[in-house]
């Protein structure tokens, strides 16, 4: 069975050829934060997405006020990984043509990870938080989903030689040669590793697939040989989008595609919905603060488009915009990224 992820990927990818074709319509976008349910749809629908986008923001872990994010450009095929300064509002260029795929992630120790698929081959890159010393981080097929330690000296990442199963999550030092298994899916209770994030004290929070059932897992990789279980009743995990700790190892945050924003006490499994989801709004990749009390997170606008007449074409379009959200108001305000 091949991985949820990449079969979504594949969907995207013939979605967004099918999306190329010219309709004359007129578009109808939703207001800002209006969150409604789009009703009933023609028997044919498909995405599309607005000319710019930005997507899958991470904070810099030693400074709040920067964040690192995927910005993408449809019309001039233009596909950039970018920071971003919220208090001079200065933005940065960090690497072009890069097709990012997963959350990039910024290490304590200035370096950012990221994956990019290039002709179906997926690679782990790093680069510096300057834009310095780009190196390719991996050789071998479908590396995704990467994470640093809490130090940020070793880099942690998603493998699979066949875009499915079995998969592995490999670890290597940033400069070292060693390459170590930290956990396999060939054993029932380890699974797939993905939507990853670690906390100061080295506990990884990833949503992983065991007996073909979605769970939020944890593991302490300063000794990962098993990944324990969060039960959450009366909850689909396979629509999870985004998946981060708060600023401690009790505490996380996760999306659920259509569903809602949420929080959860990983010690009990307990949840509270914060924001909800619906047709025209939700959020997917989400990154919290040091200081534990905002999240930034890639917000998604949905709109039906229509025709002359106002009545639907099946196209969906989708505008993808960073947000952070106060984690003591849940009052969301949108960073000008244009």
């Amino acid at each position: 069975m091949k991985s949820l992820h990449f079969i979504s990927l594949i969907l995207s990818m013939v979605l967004g050829m099918i999306s190329c074709r010219k309709d004359k319509v007129i578009p109808t976008p939703s207001g800002d934060g209006e969150c409604y349910s789009f009703g009933e749809l023609p028997p044919l629908n498909y995405f599309s997405n607005e000319r710019f986008q930005y997507q899958t923001p991470y904070f810099n872990p030693n400074n709040d006020n920067e964040f690192v994010f995927n910005y993408k450009d449809f019309e001039l095929d233009e596909y950039k990984l970018m920071k971003y300064n919220i208090q001079t509002g200065v933005k940065t260029v960090l690497v072009e043509n890069v097709k990012i795929i997963s959350q990039p992630k910024w290490s304590r120790k200035g370096w950012i990870a990221f994956d990019n698929v290039f002709n179906q081959n997926y690679q782990i890159w790093v680069v510096k938080d300057n834009g310095d010393s780009l190196i390719q981080f991996t050789t071998n097929v479908a590396n995704l989903f990467p994470v640093w330690d809490a130090v940020g000296d070793c880099l942690f990442w998603q493998h699979s030689p066949v875009l499915g199963i079995p998969s592995y999550f490999l670890k290597r030092d940033l400069f070292g040669t060693n390459l170590d298994t930290v956990l396999n899916s060939n054993d029932p209770s380890m699974g797939w590793v993905t939507y990853n994030d670690v906390t100061i004290d080295n506990l990884l929070i990833s949503k992983t697939i065991i007996g073909n059932q979605n769970h939020i897992g944890f593991t302490n990789l300063n000794s990962p040989n098993f990944v324990s279980l969060v039960s959450l009743d009366n909850l689909n995990l396979v629509g999870l989008e985004g998946l981060c700790w708060s600023k401690n190892s009790q505490t996380a945050y996760f999306t659920i595609y259509k569903n809602g924003l949420y929080k959860l006490n990983v010690n009990n499994g307990t949840y509270t919905k914060l924001i909800s989801f619906c047709d025209s709004k939700r959020y997917k990749s989400i990154s919290c603060s040091s200081d534990g009390k905002k999240l930034i997170g890639e917000r998604i606008d949905s709109y039906l488009v229509k025709d002359g007449d106002g009545n639907p074409t099946g196209q969906i379009m989708e505008k993808s915009h960073i947000y952070i959200i106060d984690l003591e108001t849940l009052k969301e305000t949108k960073i000008n990224l244009e």
